[in-house]
């Protein structure tokens, strides 16, 4: 696909299993815009289709999505390097 054709976002689902070498498997992965409703404008189409207001909104939500999730990130490489 080329880049312009691209989710917004992807989410990973991942599934525990009893007994594996991991506590999680990967069991799919989906694409949507996962609840970010002022992004909704832009299914089949593209981001000119969002309001400047929605983009912004939007946006910020991701910002603050992305942001979280680095902090988990950051935590749990802490939690591996002290073993």
């Amino acid at each position: 696909l080329p880049m312009s054709s691209l989710p917004l976002l992807w989410a990973a689902d991942f599934i525990p299993i009893d007994g594996h070498s991991t506590p999680y498997v990967l069991g799919e992965f989906n694409c949507s815009c996962l609840g970010i409703s002022e992004f909704l404008a832009a299914r089949g189409r593209d981001l000119s289709a969002v309001a400047p207001e929605d983009a912004a909104a939007g946006q910020a939500m991701c910002d603050l999505i992305g942001a979280r999730i680095l902090d988990a990130v950051q935590a749990f490489k802490c939690l591996g390097s002290s073993t």
